[in-house]
């Protein structure tokens, strides 16, 4: 099911958005927003490890869903499906960079501890 939402979010969205400066200006505004929420979070009040939790960050089905759900009366100008697809990718390649990292942290941390 998951699948399908993606390929018809892929075939509605306007690949060459991407060229467009302020889209990405903008995506990357949004994930710093995001990460830096989510650390000071992750910091002051729930207290607990820093890493993986950070990167766990998906944003991907569920904005994929609220976006085409929005009735076009609230959609914003200037928000889309350019704007949700470079969220959803940065989102992405961030989470998987920071788990490999994760992974060989601990994997490291084993080695030198036998």
């Amino acid at each position: 099911m998951r699948t399908f939402f993606f390929v018809l979010f892929g075939y509605s969205m306007d690949i060459y958005q991407l060229k467009d400066a302020s889209i990405l200006i903008s995506g990357g505004a949004i994930l710093l927003a995001i990460y830096l929420i989510r650390f000071v979070y992750i910091k002051l009040v729930s207290k607990i490890d820093l890493m993986p939790e950070l990167v766990l960050v998906p944003r991907g089905l569920i904005s994929v869903l609220l976006f085409y759900n929005l009735p076009a009366s609230l959609k914003v100008k200037g928000v889309e499906t350019g704007l949700l697809f470079v969220v959803i990718l940065g989102t992405s390649i961030i989470m998987s960079l920071g788990l490999l990292a994760t992974k060989r942290e601990k994997t490291e941390a084993k080695t030198d501890f036998i």
